[in-house]
């Protein structure tokens, strides 16, 4: 799962060159019954391993330090944002992965409250980065509480 997600960056790191066309070439049908649209489905945190293989391509090809604050910003919404969107959303029962979560974008991006970008970022995911600060502690009943709202302001407002 996800993979799409690594082929993309796979694809900016290593194209010299691409052009915009305005014609449709790819028409993405969304299948009710696809494996993607499991619910409960522990491929929903695949996402995270993902983002961190794309972090490591960004330092080997020498562009982690040169776009640092970029990919700090993509980071935090793939890795964090969107797979607590996909927890919330398609998981019944929230998995123990905040812990380790924290963990990893500390331990890649320290200072990543610095990063102008951050404020740039939807509502919803601004609301869940709040979930990153190390001396909160979230029960799994708040955790839900979290959920519940999230879900609510998906629904009201989208997911821009």
């Amino acid at each position: 799962m996800y993979e799409d997600n690594f082929w993309g960056a796979k694809c900016s790191v290593f194209s010299k060159n691409v052009y915009i066309i305005d014609e449709v070439l790819y028409c993405y049908y969304k299948n009710e019954n696809s494996v993607v649209s499991s619910r409960n489905a522990a491929y929903h945190l695949d996402r995270m391993k993902i983002e961190e293989m794309i972090v490591e391509l960004y330092k080997e090809q020498g562009l982690f330090d040169k776009y640092h604050d970029r990919i700090e910003a993509r980071f935090l919404r793939l890795y964090f944002c969107a797979t607590w969107f996909a927890i919330f959303l398609k998981m019944d029962t929230i998995p123990d992965v905040l812990p380790v979560m924290r963990k990893k974008v500390y331990e890649l991006f320290p200072d990543y409250k610095k990063n102008p970008h951050i404020c740039r970022l939807p509502l919803l995911d601004q609301m869940v980065l709040k979930m990153l600060e190390p001396e909160e502690v979230y029960t799994t009943e708040e955790l839900e509480f979290i959920k519940e709202g999230y879900i609510k302001d998906f629904l009201r407002n989208g997911f821009v």
